[in-house]
């Protein structure tokens, strides 16, 4: 069942209209709308006479009133719960984590060994994506909570935590010996991260604002790919610091770009009524947590 549509269902019986609960929900008319369809369409039944202004109940929809509150208020205390099993020192339960593939080979791991230890009751369920579809994701109920690239303003019914802010870096083939700087690029062979990634985004708009026009020869989503495509000699690249072992480095050449536009944030987000928040809040610490071990060892790299 759809949470959010039933919630959005609920505002609509208390605030008497379809706009009265958008401005509640400070959401649009559309939306709202979209919800009320999404649950009739899991329901199976018409819950609104759309022919009347303002639409007003059907039989099915004055039917459902009472159970979409009780559903509503068992969610509120199962949150209780939850928060006073933490209080307790007590977690358990399930966070659906969505999370953008730089970070599953890089933070990732370390924070959920690190949560397991801790917790081992919390169970988490990673499903890879961008920074521009996860929030939606997220706003939709689809995911728990989400780790991306921000690359502009988050939406306001979602929460953000930044998690740390990474440097980006050249990386060459070890041979020659001599490092390349941001104004060679033009001239070499380049692998791009794709551009329809919060990091790719980032990586396009330093190279514009810098004047660079590389020649791209690849396009990929995988750090590990670009990473293993610049050891074998193919071209150079410019990737997030953090993301390259120290195995990895010993293959290639890593140059600091030291310039305040190439770094990016690497941001946690969740539901601003997020209903796991004991789980997601203690997932969010422990990716904080093991951050600084993690860019401090990464950093000796590129300095």
């Amino acid at each position: 069942m759809n949470l959010n549509a039933l919630r959005t269902f609920v505002a609509i019986i208390d605030y008497k209209s379809f706009r009265e609960a958008a401005k509640y929900l400070v959401s649009t008319q559309t939306n709202v709308s979209m919800r009320v369809r999404t649950l009739e369409e899991e329901l199976g039944v018409i819950l609104f006479d759309r022919q009347r202004r303002p639409p007003t109940l059907t039989a099915a929809g004055m039917a459902i009133v009472k159970p979409a509150r009780e559903m509503l208020l068992l969610e509120k205390t199962l949150s209780r719960v939850a928060k006073e099993a933490m209080n307790k020192g007590v977690l358990s339960g399930h966070i659906k984590l969505g999370a953008i593939p730089t970070t599953e080979t890089s933070i990732l791991p370390f924070a959920l060994r690190s949560l397991g230890e801790k917790f081992p009751e919390i169970l988490v369920y990673v499903q890879s994506g961008l920074s521009n579809s996860l929030p939606l994701q997220v706003l939709s109920g689809e995911l728990d909570a989400a780790i991306i690239t921000e690359i502009g303003a988050v939406n306001k019914n979602l929460k953000s935590v930044t998690i740390f802010e990474e440097p980006l870096v050249i990386i060459s083939p070890k041979q020659p010996e001599t490092q390349l700087t941001l104004s060679q690029l033009s001239d070499t062979p380049f692998i791009r991260f794709n551009r329809r990634s919060g990091i790719g985004q980032i990586i396009n708009r330093l190279l514009i604002q810098a004047n660079i026009y590389t020649k791209d020869i690849m396009e990929l989503d995988s750090v590990d790919a670009i990473i293993t495509m610049v050891v074998n000699g193919l071209g150079a690249s410019i990737v997030p610091a953090y993301s390259i072992t120290n195995y990895q480095a010993k293959f290639i050449k890593v140059t600091p770009l030291n310039k305040p536009s190439a770094m990016r944030k690497v941001s946690f987000i969740t539901r601003v009524d997020d209903h796991n928040a004991p789980l997601c809040d203690t997932l969010s610490k422990t990716l904080s947590d093991v951050k600084h071990n993690l860019g401090t060892n990464n950093l000796t790299l590129v300095q």
